[in-house]
């Protein structure tokens, strides 16, 4: 269970339908759907762009945030990552999400390995 209410209402399905229809990509890119849950609240949201991307030794790794209460969601945007060429490193941040948190800001407590 996520620790706030979902919102899958239709005017919140619009409002990600409107911005899909009138944001033209980039040249070159393609635009991959990525799981994204908003909360009623209107401030909190369970998302999986929030990663961090590294390069050492010409070997690229993505961070991405997971979320314990929702595997279903954590599943999908794992083989994009791969597919693009990434070493997918899973980074729990279901602790952050309550309190309007996510990968981002728990970067100061990653370390590389």
């Amino acid at each position: 269970m996520l620790p706030i209410e979902a919102d899958f209402g239709d005017a919140t399905q619009r409002q990600f339908d409107f911005r899909r229809g009138h944001v033209p990509p980039p040249p070159a890119t393609a635009v991959v759907p990525i799981p994204v849950v908003p909360g009623r609240d209107g401030r909190t949201y369970v998302t999986y762009v929030n990663a961090i991307l590294d390069e050492r030794d010409g070997r690229r790794v993505v961070y991405i945030a997971v979320y314990a209460p929702v595997p279903k969601l954590n599943a999908p945007p794992l083989p994009f990552w791969r597919g693009a060429g990434y070493d997918v490193r899973p980074v729990d941040c279901s602790d952050a999400y309550p309190h309007f948190g996510s990968l981002r800001c728990l970067v100061n407590l990653l370390c590389r390995s």
